[in-house]
């Protein structure tokens, strides 16, 4: 994926771009040099695409889609960003701890 590793880079990982908060990932990156992996998928993901554009950090977020083996995405990331708007008890952050 030609991820650069000379730059804070987080992860986001989930489906339901909406519920999961992404819209608020990609602003909080927007005024950064931070790398955001985006690992799940969504119907509407263009809208997220087009947003990141919009705020001019597109080239530093990566949407990777559904993935199976999530643990080099989670490695290579400093920290987990989960701006979720409601998830009771999300299993991303077990996975997230997990790895370290």
């Amino acid at each position: 994926y030609n991820i650069p590793q000379d730059k804070p880079c987080f992860i986001y990982v989930g489906s339901g771009f909406e519920r999961k908060g992404l819209a608020a990932a990609i602003s909080a990156i927007a005024n950064t040099s931070s790398i955001l992996l985006v690992v799940g998928s969504d119907k509407n993901q263009r809208k997220y695409e087009q947003l990141a554009t919009q705020l001019g950090c597109r080239q530093r977020i990566f949407f990777l889609g559904m993935q199976k083996k999530t643990l080099d995405f989670y490695q290579i990331a400093d920290a987990l960003l989960l701006p979720t708007l409601y998830d009771p008890f999300p299993n991303v952050i077990l996975e997230a701890l997990s790895c370290g």
